[in-house]
């Protein structure tokens, strides 16, 4: 399904694990969270089960990189890439981009390369802060 997709000639955005692993929310964010009233104390908690690290060695923000491209791209380095899905093999599943062009004509993904992580904490804490 996502090689029909990279194929479908609509403009995509990916954010890679090597791009979301780095988006961390340390102890201090946390901490921090934590004070932000009603919501603070909802994410805190939810923090407490969350799977991709924890609540001292720092959380891993998957999903909220995704939401924050799509309302502060600039925080994002990107390049416009060819990239498809590797559907055999070992790799099955995996996502081949050819960063340097050397195999492919067509650039049909813009992929992300890395994120300014302390400008990704600090947005994080203040649209967290926003509801409190």
């Amino acid at each position: 399904a996502a090689q029909m997709v990279f194929q479908a000639g609509v403009p995509i955005t990916m954010v890679g694990l090597d791009v979301t692993n780095t988006a961390v929310l340390t102890s201090v964010e946390n901490e921090q969270i934590k004070t932000y009233g009603k919501v603070g104390e909802m994410f805190y908690a939810l923090f407490q089960h969350y799977r991709g690290g924890s609540l001292k060695s720092g959380l891993k923000m998957h999903d909220v990189c995704a939401i924050a491209y799509l309302l502060q791209p600039e925080m994002f380095k990107t390049q416009l890439t060819h990239a498809e899905i590797q559907l055999e093999g070992p790799a099955a599943g995996a996502v081949i981009a050819d960063l340097k062009m050397n195999y492919h004509t067509t650039k049909n993904v813009s992929v992300c390369l890395e994120i300014d992580v302390e400008k990704f904490r600090q947005w994080t804490l203040k649209e967290l802060q926003k509801n409190q």
